[in-house]
């Protein structure tokens, strides 16, 4: 394990751990010049969003932010799971993050292609793993809570909205990125660019919850297993088009 790594809370168990240990490896990727910072930097955007949703200090309010808190927490260990093992060298379990990293290090990488992979393998992959865990963490759930978990997961949207635009003018500003330079170019840019990444995190999310379903109606270990292959297909086909482009 990286010294840095060793400091960061690697399973935070709420939101606010989350938050914090997001915080910390954004200040330790930019303070080493490392162009892995742009990914984490735009995801606690979002982590500090839903944190004040759960602590009823913005719109919209959990049907049951305790169960988000600890979603929160468990996503964000998969992401540090994934940053530990490309420190370490290892093989990522996720191909789309495999992918991300290694255009981390290219010498032509646009910081919002950067975070744009990193949102690919963090939703198409983790998510539906995540929020599977965290169902089975708090006990099988009858339909009536489910319902409330999918009426929650789907409430995140509209944070989503409000962390991609400041996320873009993070790109901008604090990363120089080219392409986010021209969202100022033009009337309702951030506007226009909002729209066209939300309109793919929203089918991207409407996916993850059917994989959900599927993951908690896997009747065996290779019906599950085949649930998480093709999840990982999808999302490496996924970045792959993004670098095709």
């Amino acid at each position: 394990m990286h010294a840095f790594l060793e400091k960061i809370c690697r399973s935070p168990l709420t939101v606010d751990g989350s938050s914090d240990a997001l915080r910390q490896v954004t200040t330790v990727l930019r303070e080493r010049g490392d162009h892995r910072a742009v990914f984490p930097d735009v995801y606690k955007t979002v982590t500090d969003l839903v944190r004040q949703s759960v602590n009823g200090a913005m719109s919209p309010g959990f049907l049951e932010p305790r169960w988000i808190s600890r979603l929160t927490g468990i996503f964000c260990s998969y992401y540090v799971d994934a940053l530990e093992r490309d420190f370490g060298g290892r093989t990522q379990p996720s191909a789309a993050w495999g992918i991300a990293f290694r255009y981390s290090r290219s010498p032509r990488r646009l910081p919002a292609i950067d975070a744009i992979l990193g949102i690919n393998a963090h939703i198409n992959f983790d998510l539906a793993l995540g929020i599977d865990e965290n169902i089975r963490a708090f006990g099988r759930s009858d339909e009536a809570m489910l319902e409330r978990y999918r009426r929650d997961h789907f409430a995140v949207n509209d944070l989503l909205r409000v962390a991609t635009k400041r996320s873009l003018r993070t790109l901008r500003t604090a990363f120089d990125c080219p392409l986010a330079q021209t969202t100022s170019f033009v009337p309702w840019g951030i506007e226009l660019a909002t729209c066209w990444i939300m309109n793919r995190v929203s089918q991207w999310r409407s996916t993850v919850w059917s994989d959900v379903c599927a993951l908690q109606s896997a009747n065996s270990n290779v019906e599950r297993n085949a649930i998480v292959d093709k999840m990982n297909q999808r999302s490496a086909t996924i970045a792959r088009g993004f670098l095709a482009r």
